[in-house]
């Protein structure tokens, strides 16, 4: 078992940033659209000023759905790396992956293919 005893906060910070400002942008564009359906039923031609607001909105929410992930994720790698120092971190169970070329048994001690690819 490996065990996780720190998170780079910059690190973590950024890439919740990133599953935030993902998902504001597949979120928004539905309710954008449920809005503009709901507007339209409503509005009679009217409420120009409305709309601009609302598309205003669909715009800036994402971006700040993906700030706002960014600070999460700066909080929570924080609080993790002080709980981790005084209880443990969590533990990993890794496996190694294969990596793609000639196989173990044919390479010799001194690095050398030892059998034809073909």
């Amino acid at each position: 078992m490996t065990e996780v005893r720190r998170i780079g906060v910059l690190s973590l910070a950024k890439m919740v940033g990133m599953i935030y400002l993902a998902l504001g942008l597949i979120f928004f564009l539905f309710f954008a659209c449920f809005g503009l359906v709901a507007f339209l039923a409503n509005s009679n031609g009217k409420g120009i000023a409305e709309a601009a607001i609302m598309l205003l909105f669909v715009c800036a929410m994402p971006v700040m759905y993906g700030i706002m992930g960014f600070i999460a994720g700066a909080f929570i790698a924080q609080v993790y790396n002080v709980l981790a120092s005084r209880v443990g971190g969590v533990e990993l169970e890794l496996v190694p992956q294969a990596t793609p070329g000639p196989k173990n048994e044919e390479i010799a001690e001194n690095g050398v293919l030892t059998k034809s690819l073909l």
